[in-house]
C-alpha cells in the first residue's frame, strides 16, 4: 500500500514516469488505473483543461484489500485540498473496493452505461464528485450494475429518460446501493430495479435539470421476475417538483411480504405542481408492507399526496402541506419557511 500520483498535464513527452511522486507522476489515467496496487492511494491532479483520454476501464488489478480501499482522489494544488479532477469521457469501474473522491466528469454520452458505471461484480464509493451527462437522449449519468455508495455529490442527466425505471442514477440488479447527501437532477432522478439486498436513499435534494422539468423524483421496481429488494429506506429527502412533476416517488412493484422484505419511506418533503401524487404505488397486486411515516406532501391531487396503498398499510404522521414550504424553491433556495 503506497501513495502514488498522476498528472496528465505532463504528457507523453515527459518519459516513463513511475507515479512515485508529484514530480514523477504517471502521465495518463490509464497508467494510473493499471499501475496501482490494491490499497494504494492515488492522487490525480486537476489539469489546465478538462482531460479526455476516451472511455477507460478501471481493471480488477485496482481492487482494494480487506484492510485498505484503493483510492483515486482528485486535487487542485496540494494533495488533500478537495479540488476536483476534471474528465471529459466515460469510466467503467470494474474493480472492487474502490473509492473515487473529488471527480468532475462531464460528457455527452449516448450510452446506457452513462458517464460513470459500476460494472457487474464491482463495488465503489463516489464522494464529493460531480457526474453530468449532457446528452439529450435516453441516457443516465450514473449506472449502478452492482454495489455502490454515493455521498455528497451532484448527479445530473439532461436527457429525456423515457425508459421505465431509468434515472439520472440508474440501479439495476445490484446488491447494495446507498445514496446520501446528494443533489440529483434529471427528467427522472433515481430509477431502476434494485436487487436482492439493500437500497438506501437519504438526505438528498431532487429537482429539475437545466433542459427540462423533473417528471419523477424516483421511479422504481422493488421486485422483478427474479429479484426483490430486502431492505429499502427512502428518508429525509427534499423533492421539488413544481415545474411539471408527475410523482415525487413512484413505486411500480412492491416486494411480496412472503419474501420478508422491509420498505420504509419517512420524513420526506415532496412539493408538486398541482397534479400527480407525492408518493404513488402502481402495484395492484401488493399494496401493503411499507411503513410510510412523517412525510410532508403538498400541491398534489386531492388524495393528499400518498395513494395506491391498501387501507391497512402502516401509515403514521403524514401531513399535507397547504403552501410551498421553501423560501424560494424556483431559484433553488430550499431552506424551509420559518
Amino acid at each position: 500500500m503506497a501513495t502514488v500520483y498522476c498528472n496528465p498535464d505532463f504528457g507523453a513527452s515527459d518519459g516513463d514516469n513511475s507515479g512515485s511522486s508529484e514530480a514523477n507522476a504517471w502521465r495518463t489515467l490509464d497508467e494510473a488505473f493499471n499501475g496501482v496496487n490494491g490499497g494504494d492511494h492515488c492522487y490525480i491532479k486537476k489539469c489546465s483543461s478538462r482531460i479526455n483520454e476516451g472511455g477507460i476501464d478501471v481493471p480488477t488489478g485496482a481492487d482494494g484489500t480487506a484492510t485498505a480501499m484503493t483510492i483515486f482522489e482528485g486535487y487542485e494544488t496540494t494533495p488533500g485540498d478537495n479540488g476536483r479532477f476534471e474528465y471529459a469521457d466515460a469510466i467503467v469501474i470494474k474493480s472492487d473496493m474502490t473509492v473515487f473522491k473529488n471527480w468532475d466528469m462531464e460528457d455527452s454520452k449516448a450510452s446506457t452505461s452513462g458517464v460513470l458505471k459500476v460494472d457487474n461484480n464491482a463495488t465503489a464509493h463516489l464522494h464529493n464528485s460531480r457526474i453530468v451527462n449532457t446528452h439529450s437522449g435516453n441516457y443516465p449519468a450514473v449506472n449502478i450494475a452492482h454495489s455502490m455508495i454515493i455521498t455528497q455529490s451532484e448527479i445530473i442527466a439532461e436527457g429525456w429518460l423515457t425508459t421505465p425505471q431509468r434515472g439520472a442514477i440508474t440501479c439495476n440488479n445490484n446488491d447494495q446501493v446507498i445514496i446520501d447527501g446528494c443533489v440529483i437532477r434529471g427528467y427522472k432522478g433515481v430509477g431502476g430495479t434494485p436487487g436482492v439486498a439493500g437500497f438506501v436513499v437519504t438526505n438528498n435534494v431532487f429537482y429539475s435539470p437545466t433542459s427540462r422539468a423533473m417528471e419523477y423524483g424516483m421511479e422504481i421496481d422493488f421486485q422483478s421476475s427474479t429479484l426483490e429488494v430486502k431492505t429499502a429506506v427512502i428518508a429525509n429527502n427534499t423533492f421539488y417538483m413544481a415545474d411539471a412533476g408527475v410523482n415525487g416517488i413512484k413505486i411500480n412493484e412492491l416486494p411480496d411480504l412472503s419474501e420478508k422484505s422491509a420498505v420504509f419511506i419517512a420524513n420526506n418533503i415532496i412539493w408538486g405542481d398541482g397534479a400527480g401524487e407525492g408518493i404513488q404505488n402502481d402495484d395492484t397486486t401488493t399494496t401493503v408492507g411499507p411503513v410510510i411515516m412523517n412525510n410532508a406532501t403538498g400541491n398534489w391531487t386531492a388524495s393528499g399526496g400518498v395513494t395506491g396503498f391498501g387501507a391497512s398499510v402502516a401509515s403514521y404522521g403524514n401531513v399535507e402541506l397547504t403552501a410551498d414550504p421553501f423560501v424560494d424553491g424556483a431559484n433553488r433556495d430550499f431552506r424551509l419557511n420559518g
